[in-house]
């Protein structure tokens, strides 16, 4: 009689938590944004643009919508606020995903 591998009794959610359980860890860097230093004035500024215009050519698609501000806010977040250092004291700071 074959031995059978115990994740086929279980299916493919037991085989994937197999996978994760048996994957090496995996070094996640989080970025992390210093949001006390921000230039929300330059961020004010460069956010001076016609919503109005910009959304409506979406055609009240409310998903591509809020894709289309979340992408505009992200990027000025990332031009107007600096990030952060790992303050970790701890060598490779690790985050499994």
């Amino acid at each position: 009689m074959l031995a059978m591998c115990p994740l086929k009794l279980f299916g493919p959610p037991a085989a994937l938590l197999a996978r994760l359980w048996l994957a090496p860890d995996v070094v996640q860097k989080v970025i992390k944004h210093n949001y006390d230093k921000g230039n929300y004035e330059g961020m004010r500024q460069s956010s001076q643009i016609n919503w109005k215009e910009l959304l409506l050519q979406l055609h009240n698609d409310i998903d591509t919508m809020w894709l289309t501000f979340k992408h505009e806010l992200q990027h000025r977040t990332l031009q107007f606020i600096p990030t952060m250092r790992n303050t970790w004291k701890e060598e490779g700071y690790k985050r499994a995903h």
